[in-house]
């Protein structure tokens, strides 16, 4: 049975409905004295607060006022949800966003995207690049928007002239005048629809097969197994040699077996003693003395099963424990020595 194709469905596409409905409006907020602009410079205030509750409520009335910034505002059946607070360098050719926020119950609705693809449109023809320096709760959003840590302005255009702050991180973003970026989404979506088409015309892989009545013993015979391209060949070498594959997973887990810090994970948790350590832990995993009998029983086909049951040893542990106790520290150092030593000696 043949696949049918993808319905681009996306959270951009719902907002463009409502901003043509009316539901959904943006402006360009100064303070110029106009009490209709203050009401909404109140509005954003009261958001960016809410979103950023560390900050001084007397800083961020101070930027929001602040007559040398700008302020793309989105409004929902008009009340304040979000917006952008920016300082344009026009003479540097950069615009510094100094704040982006979305109310809670908003931020779902994909609403900070198009915030920002309409503040890239009207910035487009005016500057090239936009700077912000985003904290570790910021950086996956500027990322999905664009910023990169690679900064594309030589450092004396805009060293002194934004405003540095601690833990964060100085990102960039190249606009382009040619872009409509409100479209951006519809775009990438037609390019997904093209690229499915083609994959669909050269593979199988939408097809569903269905397994016969009477039972299988050549994996070749397995319904869809041959169309996708394997062969007797192919099943033979991924077969080879598994005693070669048991020898470098035994040094592996003996190294670590015999390494000072793997102590604390050589026999199973005892639940007992931590009662809430399944609450906390969704997949406890096995010991260090498990995975040696595992190992023994040809459990482990590949490398990559090996290493995410030594993985998931470790990220439970540093899960449960704290840093600066001896538990996350052995489990950091184990985890150092699976990522720069075992996974070479995996890969030889």
């Amino acid at each position: 049975m043949s696949g049918s194709m993808i319905n681009i469905d996306t959270i951009e596409g719902s907002t463009e409905v409502l901003e043509r409905d009316g539901d959904l409006t943006f402006c360009v907020v100064t303070n110029d004295g106009c009490d209709q602009n203050n009401y909404l410079l109140v509005g954003l205030k009261m958001v960016v607060s809410s979103q950023l509750p560390r900050m001084p409520k007397e800083y961020i009335v101070r930027l929001i006022f602040d007559k040398r910034h700008q302020n793309l505002i989105v409004l929902r059946k008009n009340r304040v949800i979000g917006g952008i607070t920016y300082r344009m360098f026009k003479e540097r050719n950069f615009v510094e966003i100094v704040f982006c926020t979305v109310s809670t119950d908003e931020q779902i609705n994909g609403f900070g995207t198009r915030l920002m693809n309409h503040l890239k449109d009207y910035l487009k023809t005016r500057v090239q690049y936009m700077l912000t320096y985003a904290d570790e709760n910021a950086k996956g959003f500027f990322k999905k928007q664009g910023f990169s840590e690679t900064i594309l302005l030589e450092r004396k255009q805009w060293k002194y002239y934004i405003k540095e702050y601690d833990s964060a991180t100085l990102r960039c973003c190249q606009l382009f005048p040619q872009v409509n970026y409100q479209d951006v989404t519809q775009i990438m979506g037609r390019q997904r629809e093209t690229v499915y088409r083609d994959i669909c015309a050269r593979s199988h892989f939408h097809h569903i097969y269905h397994l016969p009545d009477t039972p299988i013993t050549n994996p070749l015979d397995i319904p869809g197994v041959r169309e996708a391209g394997w062969t007797e060949a192919t099943l033979a070498e991924k077969e080879k040699s598994p005693s070669g594959l048991q020898e470098r997973l035994g040094k592996v887990l003996e190294d670590i077996w015999n390494n000072p810090d793997s102590w604390p994970f050589k026999e199973p948790v005892a639940v007992q003693d931590v009662p809430d350590y399944l609450d906390i832990i969704e997949h406890p995993m096995v010991d260090l003395r498990t995975m040696k009998t595992r190992l023994q029983q040809k459990y482990y086909k590949d490398e990559k099963i090996f290493l995410d049951d030594l993985q998931l040893i470790v990220s439970n542990a540093k899960k449960y424990n704290q840093k600066p106790t001896s538990y996350y520290k052995c489990a950091d150092n184990i985890e150092k020595l699976i990522i720069s030593h075992y996974r070479k000696i995996l890969n030889q």
